[in-house]
This record gives structure tokens, C-alpha cells and sequence, in this order.
């Protein structure tokens, strides 16, 4: 089973900031888990929400902010006066640090213009990295897991769902039968809530050609049960624990 480490090792530096994704390296992990948006002037910068308001000292849409404009501000002081001065990452300087990695998971969150060009421009920045067989790609949002296999059908891509429904448009359909929906878009993997699995659930998968990486997976508890049921990743806030627990079999 391997060990994704969500946003970055997020408990050690601030989320999706290049010292966690170092960390993550640092610590072990086979992957990290990180999300991209555009920038106003197109550069794919490395940041979980569509605003920077949360894990930054600024305000304002990222979108509405061209590169330079938002390396203004601090990304690591929120959590903490040891953190001052980090500043948000792009792809590429993500992809520098993580490139040795078995497993670069990508969130693309579903673009509010309904565009499709953070797709296109994050699958050119890891193919130019040569990291495309690397890649595994994950949405919510069904037309860019589609997008992704029409521009590179090669691309590993997995399907993301919550247990909220603003979160999930189809979530309906995902909880009655999520390998029946997620065929016509070719996803190569289903990433659930972790609640919302179980033994059956990761057999059936499997049995459909579907690999099965749960999220946000953290107590001890949960990692050797998911290890014990065959589950291909965890994708977790404490890699360092995962790793732990897996070594310990």
C-alpha cells in the first residue's frame, strides 16, 4: 500500500508549500497529493482553495491575480512566526522537488469559468518534466477527468467524492453504484471519503480493473485495517505514521 502525503507532509510546514513537499520526500513517502490552479496571467501556481484567504496573509481570488501579484504575499506565517516569508509554489517548482517520487496526485478543482486549460496546462508542465507516467490526476469534477484522457489518454486519473453534496454534483449516482459512473470517463481509480468504503467495496473495484486511494486517512486504527483489505493508497495529513504502520506490517 502506498503512502500519499496529503498536500504535502501538512503537519510538519504549512500545506502545499514546498518545504512540506520536501518533508514529504524527506520522510518517505511514495507520493504527494497536492491541488493547481491558473493564475490571471495563466501560470499553474500550487494552493488548495480558489481564494488565498485562508493560508496566506492576503486576500483575493487566485484567478484574479497574476503570478507576481500574489508572490507578494506570505504563505507560511498563518501557521506559525517559524514559517514567515514561504511563498506559494508553482507546478513547476512543485514537480522539481517531487519528481523522484513513485506517485504525483494532482487535484484539479473544477474550474469555475468551466475551462479546461488548467487541464491542458498542468498535463504540459508534467510532460515536459517527463513525469507523465507518474501522474495521477484527480477531480471531482467528471468533465476534467474526461478532459485529461482526451488530451493524454496514457494519464492515470482518479474520481473524488465526498460525503457532501456541494462537494459532489453526482453524488447520488456515486453512492448507488460509483463503478458503473465513473466507466465513460475512462478514471482509472476512485478516490472516496475513506468513510464511505469498505472491504466489499475495495474487491469489487479491483475486480473492475479500479484501483482504490481513500482520503484523508490518519489514525493508526484506520491505516492497518485499510493495509489488512488490500487498499492500493492512503492519501493522508501523517505519512510518517503511515509509513510506520505499514513497516510494522
Amino acid at each position: 500500500m502506498k503512502v500519499i502525503a496529503h498536500r504535502g507532509a501538512n503537519k510538519f510546514y504549512p500545506q502545499n508549500t514546498l518545504p512540506a513537499f520536501k518533508k514529504a520526500v524527506e520522510l518517505g513517502a511514495d507520493g504527494i497529493e497536492t491541488d493547481v490552479h491558473l493564475t490571471l496571467d495563466g501560470q499553474v501556481v500550487i494552493c488548495h482553495d480558489y481564494t488565498i484567504d485562508g493560508t496566506s496573509n492576503g486576500k483575493g481570488d487566485i484567478n484574479q491575480m497574476t503570478l507576481a501579484q500574489l508572490r507578494q504575499y506570505d504563505f507560511g506565517s498563518y501557521r506559525g512566526e517559524e514559517f514567515a516569508g514561504i511563498k506559494i509554489p508553482t507546478l513547476e517548482e512543485c514537480l522539481e522537488v517531487v519528481k523522484g517520487m513513485d506517485v504525483i496526485n494532482i487535484e484539479v478543482k473544477p474550474p469555475r469559468d468551466h475551462s479546461m486549460l488548467v487541464v491542458e496546462k498542468t498535463l504540459a508542465i508534467v510532460r515536459d518534466f517527463g513525469l507523465t507516467e507518474k501522474l495521477l490526476l484527480s477531480s471531482f469534477d467528471c468533465d476534467a477527468i474526461l478532459a485529461a484522457k482526451q488530451i493524454e489518454p496514457s494519464i492515470k486519473t482518479g474520481m473524488l467524492y465526498s460525503i457532501v453534496e456541494a462537494e459532489t454534483p453526482h453524488l447520488a449516482e456515486l453512492l448507488e453504484d460509483p463503478i458503473a459512473f465513473v466507466k465513460p470517463y475512462k478514471a482509472d481509480a476512485l478516490h472516496p471519503f475513506v468513510l464511505m468504503m469498505d472491504e466489499d467495496y475495495i474487491a469489487a473495484a479491483h475486480a473492475a480493473g479500479l484501483k482504490v486511494n481513500p482520503w484523508t486517512v490518519n489514525p493508526v486504527e484506520t491505516v492497518k485495517l485499510l493495509l489488512s483489505m488490500g487498499c492500493d493508497s492512503v492519501i493522508t495529513d501523517t505519512p510518517d505514521i503511515a509509513l510506520a504502520v505499514i513497516a510494522e506490517g
